[in-house]
């Protein structure tokens, strides 16, 4: 049977003259300490070179498949043994140019898995003492229209009846000014709503995954 290629007038090309897109060079813009900006020039399918600029982190690791991680913390037992609830921080993010509600994150570190990150992370920015549950999330990218930027999703649970997690203290850097916030898990769209109506920045992996809660109920 014949091959059947399309040459329909809805700008698709026929297969045959198609290829796979590719970058084919990149020139640095500009740098500092944190972030690279370059002009990358890539092939598209139709082998057109097209131009495309973008940013990148200086601080990841070379062969690294991940920059950082996005940490999913449940909170278990405690006075509220019988609700679950995820923790939040709240902090000024100078681009946004406004409090940001996101997850517990952070840098990757040279040498570190992302579940080693996570824990870091999550004791640092909250002094919770947690345990991973299951596998990382894949790298997955958060703005691939502006960054090659990619985080790995960990859960964490935290078991509230320990004693580390009593009276959890954060160990933050001078820089940072963090808010630990926790929300039952159960109304965490309404609450996230809430806060954008206020003005807030929702970080949008968080706000996807309240969605995914919402629909599972």
């Amino acid at each position: 049977m014949a091959a059947v290629s399309s040459s329909a007038g809805d700008g698709s090309m026929p297969s045959f003259m198609s290829q796979k897109p590719r970058v084919v060079r990149s020139q640095e813009v500009g740098s500092t300490r944190w972030l690279r900006l370059s002009t990358l020039t890539y092939t598209d399918r139709r082998g057109q070179p097209r131009a495309w600029d973008v940013a990148t982190r200086t601080t990841t690791s070379e062969g690294a498949s991940a920059d950082a991680v996005g940490i999913l913390v449940i909170l278990r037992g405690g006075e509220d043994a019988g609700e679950d609830q995820i923790v939040l921080v709240k902090q000024f993010r100078p681009p946004m140019n406004a409090m940001s509600i996101e997850m517990p994150a952070g840098l990757i570190d040279a040498g570190e898995d992302p579940q080693t990150a996570a824990l870091r992370e999550l004791f640092e920015e909250t002094g919770y003492v947690g345990e991973v549950k299951g596998s990382p999330s894949p790298p997955i990218a958060l703005s691939p229209g502006l960054t090659n930027e990619r985080v790995c999703i960990v859960q964490v649970e935290v078991d509230l009846t320990k004693p580390e997690n009593q009276n959890p203290t954060q160990h933050l850097e001078e820089a940072e000014d963090i808010e630990v916030l926790k929300v039952p898990l159960r109304s965490l769209q309404e609450s996230l709503d809430g806060m954008a109506a206020e003005g807030c920045s929702i970080f949008a992996p968080l706000y996807s995954f309240a969605l995914a809660a919402s629909f599972a109920k």
